[in-house]
């Protein structure tokens, strides 16, 4: 009977472990696939705060994130969605300190904010 209970307590967190996993889209992946998604729009943003030295209040995040469900098809759950947002702000991060702003990785990015994001902050 304890084997059972022990087993059943660690099914949820390893399906939420392996659902997380699972969703986390790569930033890197989506820009070499030419789609671009959730995962790159995110990106876009912590791209665009980095290299402006801005950050975005409560608000704004809330007109940017209307404006990527606009442009993408986001069936993730909250838990796929926040693990992809992570994941995509850290390579972002990870793209500026390496390449620097005007790099053109990096200028991808800030071209995609500019273009499709920058209308629903600015």
């Amino acid at each position: 009977m304890d084997i059972r209970k022990g087993l059943l307590r660690s099914i949820p967190a390893v399906g939420l472990a392996v659902a997380m996993t699972a969703g986390a889209a790569s930033l890197s992946k989506a820009q070499t696939m030419g789609d671009v998604g959730f995962a790159e729009y995110h990106g876009a943003i912590r791209a665009y705060e980095l290299c402006n030295d801005v950050t975005f209040d409560q608000d704004a995040y809330n007109a940017l994130e209307r404006a990527i469900n606009e442009r993408t098809s986001d069936t993730m759950s909250v838990g796929e969605s926040l693990s992809t947002i992570e994941q995509a702000q850290s390579e972002a991060f990870d793209m500026v300190f390496k390449y620097r702003c005007d790099s053109e990785p990096v200028g991808r990015l800030l071209a995609l904010f500019q273009s499709d994001l920058a209308p629903a902050v600015m």
